[in-house]
């Protein structure tokens, strides 16, 4: 009943059609269990693999701060669960480390969660590097897209659609791991990164922010997004990689807006229904190259 009061009136109905299977499942599953069983079914009601409400939880994400009546600032955030995943990771993160530099035993708990959010915020997260968050997906789901036994999850089990993990491949680290029929791992593979050191480099010599039309963000909270499809038996080359903000990845990915990267490196964005809505230039190539395509020194090819 509560998972019903979010639906639209059609998916309402067909989950009320399921009743029977429903009461059958809740019979002999735990309630998280039951819990993700039903999401499941909701996801495959509106055939979209949990993207739809991945953006109302994305979209209901919020963060509330005052100062209450003894005087105390209170923080409250309501998160969809991959930044829930990115957060609580962070933290986590910097718990372990602010513990395995004290005198003394430390316990983690939410004194030291304090410190650590206060730590990140006041150092931007630069002495760490990024947040990392594991996801567990299944090769096939990665290869070729989403199935009836997709495997796409963060470590904790809360499911992500096709589009997020497509994003998140895009600039990542990937390690392949072979599991046996009894469910016993056989190999870990060696790890390895999308986009290399190099990669990075060049694209920070040409872009000083995120690629998009009018987008303030500094490269340094860009993701490399990949032009064409990642491939884990692929290249990334240069030629297929573009800087985006974390908003304007999203817009990539989830919201079914559309980039095109010419010969020039104009970056041709469409709006969801394929109408052109800008092109634009890397600033800093732009800054040296004039109209008539040459910089002091010429020609740049």
């Amino acid at each position: 009943a509560r998972t019903a009061c979010s639906l639209d009136e059609p998916t309402r109905e067909a989950l009320a059609g399921l009743q029977d299977g429903l009461v059958d499942a809740a019979a002999r599953m735990p309630v998280d269990t039951f819990n993700r069983h039903l999401r499941r079914e909701v996801d495959r009601i509106r055939d979209d693999h949990g993207l739809s409400r991945a953006l109302h939880q994305r979209a209901r994400s919020e963060l509330k701060y005052w100062i209450d009546k003894d005087g105390m600032g209170q923080l409250h955030a309501s998160l969809d669960l991959e930044r829930y995943a990115v957060a609580v990771e962070a933290i986590d993160r910097q718990m372990t480390a602010m513990a395995n530099v004290a005198d003394g035993p430390v316990t983690k708990n939410s004194r030291l969660a304090v410190e650590a959010v206060m730590d990140l915020i006041s150092h931007g997260n630069g002495r760490q590097g990024r947040a990392h968050v594991t996801l567990v997906v299944d090769a096939e789901t990665a290869l070729h897209g989403p199935h009836e036994h997709s495997i796409r999850q963060t470590t904790d089990g809360a499911e992500l659609s096709p589009e997020t993990i497509d994003r998140f491949c895009c600039d990542a680290v990937i390690r392949k791991v072979v599991i046996d029929k009894r469910g016993v791992p056989i190999d870990v593979g060696r790890s390895a990164r999308t986009g290399t050191d190099g990669q990075w480099a060049a694209l920070k010599a040409i872009y000083s922010g995120c690629g998009w039309k009018n987008c303030d963000r500094p490269v340094s909270w860009c993701q490399a997004h990949h032009l064409k499809e990642w491939d884990p038996g692929g290249k990334t080359d240069l030629e297929n990689l573009v800087p985006l903000c974390n908003q304007h990845h999203h817009a990539v990915h989830e919201g079914k807006w559309s980039i095109k990267l010419l010969p020039d490196r104009t970056l041709r964005i469409r709006r969801p229904d394929n109408q052109h809505w800008a092109d634009t230039k890397p600033d800093r190539l732009h800054a040296r190259v004039g109209p008539d395509g040459c910089d002091e020194h010429g020609p740049v090819k």
